[in-house]
């Protein structure tokens, strides 16, 4: 985005705030985006170009355009689903690989290869999956499992479960970077097998977005920086349903 007004925070600081447990942060940070988007809006209604505001604005409910305050809403919702989500995954692949040196060098050399990185981005969201389970309402009594859930009752399917599945995974436990080579942006689509995106009609419209910004992440890095030192003893992933490390506290050192 570009606007005249200038901010003291940026998009990093608004996402954590409005995904933050305190509810006066994530007020105002709406607030803030809702302020720098306005100026942005008023523009692409002037000047609709090809980007996602411009469609929003030509978009129509009922018969209707979309108020501004829904495009608005819709361009906040995409900021914090496309950076928590990513950066949680990219947090712990990164755990993983700087524990890990001989994983580390693999994908490190395949840093020019775009199919490599994004089959590296698919398995690194089979095995650390930033959201590991969905909440759902069954529509009518099912058996799963030799369970019975009856209508109505709230479930909550454990995706990190399914991504570990040994009848659709060979050592599902093992992190594989080939494990998806020959055609890995098939997974980031609903015809994938892993399963952090959801399925079916509830598959995750971002998937693409995860995709590009994982690749583009993997390969800036890989790039740049020739090894990941852990500074001490680096943090285990924790939380129920969003899962990740709290931080990584690591030691970049630069490629010459």
């Amino acid at each position: 985005f570009s606007s005249r007004r200038r901010h003291t925070r940026c998009s990093r600081d608004w996402s954590s705030d409005v995904c933050s447990s305190d509810l006066d942060a994530a007020f105002v940070a709406r607030d803030e985006v809702r302020e720098f988007l306005a100026p942005i809006i008023a523009e692409r209604k002037e000047n609709p170009g090809d980007d996602l505001i411009s469609q929003l604005l030509k978009a129509e409910y009922d018969g209707e355009p979309l108020p501004d305050d829904e495009v608005a809403a819709a361009v906040i919702f995409l900021l914090t689903a496309g950076v928590e989500t990513t950066e949680r995954v990219l947090t712990s692949t990164m755990r993983y690989l700087a524990l890990n040196p001989e994983a580390w060098e693999e994908a490190v050399s395949r840093r020019d290869d775009p199919i490599a990185l994004s089959a590296l981005s698919a398995e690194a969201l089979r095995m650390f999956p930033p959201v590991n389970g969905l909440v759902r309402s069954a529509h009518g009594d099912q058996e799963v499992g030799g369970t019975v859930v009856k209508h109505d009752v709230r479930v909550v399917p454990l995706l990190v479960s399914g991504n570990r599945d040994e009848s659709m995974f060979s050592d599902p436990h093992r992190f594989d970077p080939n494990r998806f080579s020959d055609n890995p942006t098939r997974q980031f689509g609903s015809a994938g097998e892993i399963l952090p995106f959801g399925a079916g009609p509830h598959h995750c419209t971002g998937s693409r977005l995860a995709e590009v910004e994982m690749v583009h992440a993997f390969e800036k890095l890989f790039k740049r920086v020739k090894r990941l030192i852990p500074d001490g003893e680096l943090p285990p992933s924790h939380g129920f349903i969003l899962h990740s490390p709290p931080s990584l506290p690591v030691i970049l050192e630069p490629r010459n």
